[in-house]
């Protein structure tokens, strides 16, 4: 099971304070926690005063040892699961080494983490840069950014954007891909029901990246072919075809 990890917290260098923590699931169950914090020291930090404290919800807050339960009944983790039977988990985060360390002093040390608990974290902006910044994967961040739940959720987004860029990256053979070039120079020589049958396919393959092609809103089909063939150009990275 994957769980994708979103923080905010007051870090000066020396110490991080949390002040919310939300994991989403891959089935899009959610928990989202608010600390109990210093709101003096927050309210002293200007990022977080501008940025954070607006998307509190003004919930329940917890101590440390009650958001580790909650964390721990969420994820399925505890003495229940013997380190025989581990459940597979894996989590992912958005530059994520200090997410990652609010989340493990959360229990305590590393050595505090519960069974079944990984002792790293993923991290989507690392996949990202290892598959060499594919343009059209990442989502538009969303509208209330720095909200822990809204970018877990982002995350979870993230990483079903990349995870079908990677599974279409590989299903392309070299033929394939010299078919695409080619495509991509003579659209306008095809007969028109060829046309429409490529201009579909690439429609299809914008939409399965979760890329919205362009509306058809255009004069002439033409016209609009050329706008999803320069959508999916660019989404390529091929933009200087």
């Amino acid at each position: 099971m994957k769980y994708f990890l979103d923080t905010e917290f007051v870090e000066d260098g020396e110490t991080i304070m949390p002040i919310s923590l939300a994991l989403v699931r891959e089935d899009g169950r959610e928990l989202y926690l608010e600390f109990e914090f210093d709101e003096d020291k927050a309210v002293a930090h200007d990022f977080v005063r501008e940025n954070v404290l607006p998307h509190l919800r003004g919930q329940e807050q917890y101590t440390r040892d009650e958001a580790a339960r909650r964390i721990s009944m969420f994820m399925g983790l505890g003495p229940r699961h013997p380190a025989e039977s581990k459940p597979n988990i894996e989590v992912w985060a958005y530059f994520a080494d200090y997410d990652w360390v609010l989340f493990c002093q959360v229990f305590g040390t590393m050595r505090d983490l519960p069974k079944g608990c990984p002792r790293y974290c993923m991290d989507l902006m690392q996949w990202w840069t290892q598959l060499g910044y594919p343009r059209g994967v990442k989502p538009p961040k969303p509208v209330k950014a720095h909200d822990a739940l809204a970018d877990a959720d982002w995350n979870h987004e993230f990483y079903k954007n990349l995870s079908n860029y990677v599974e279409y990256d590989a299903s392309l053979d070299e033929s394939e891909t010299e078919q695409w070039l080619t495509d991509f120079r003579t659209l306008d020589e095809l007969d028109p029901a060829r046309a429409k049958r490529l201009v579909e396919d690439w429609k299809s393959r914008l939409q399965g990246h979760g890329v919205e092609p362009p509306e058809r809103d255009y004069e002439d089909f033409a016209a609009y072919a050329l706008a999803v063939r320069n959508a999916l150009a660019d989404f390529l990275g091929k933009s200087g075809l």
